[in-house]
């Protein structure tokens, strides 16, 4: 997960799944993000579902407006970070976060080097 990435495809197809479990689930949710360094910001290809002049997000959209809602408004004011996601509601009040940077510098690698 990386910081610029948040409300794509997918993860409105993973939030709404998650929403959707602990709705019936009546448990506690746990995030573990496996966040690594920021790149640069994928293009809005996307994000594209969120537009509504595309065709299917209507249709999206119905599944839990809620979360499109969310997402979008992370999208077109630019907040696309982990923090602003978690702080959005967009996962239950109290889902629990574990948002350390996975860093792998310093370790050696395995195997052949040369």
């Amino acid at each position: 997960m990386k910081d610029g990435f948040i409300g794509d495809i997918g993860d409105y197809s993973k939030y709404g799944l998650l929403r959707a479990l602990n709705q019936v689930g009546g448990f506690r949710l746990g995030i573990v993000w496996m966040k690594t360094k920021p790149v640069a910001v994928p293009g809005r290809r996307t994000v594209e579902y969120l537009n509504a002049s595309v065709k299917r997000s209507e249709s999206l959209s119905a599944c839990d407006t809620k979360l499109y809602r969310i997402l979008r408004s992370l999208v077109d004011g630019d907040y696309r970070t982990i923090a602003r996601l978690e702080a959005s509601n967009a996962l239950p009040a109290s889902t629990m976060y574990f948002d350390k940077l996975l860093d792998f510098e310093g370790i050696p690698a395995i195997g052949n080097t040369a």
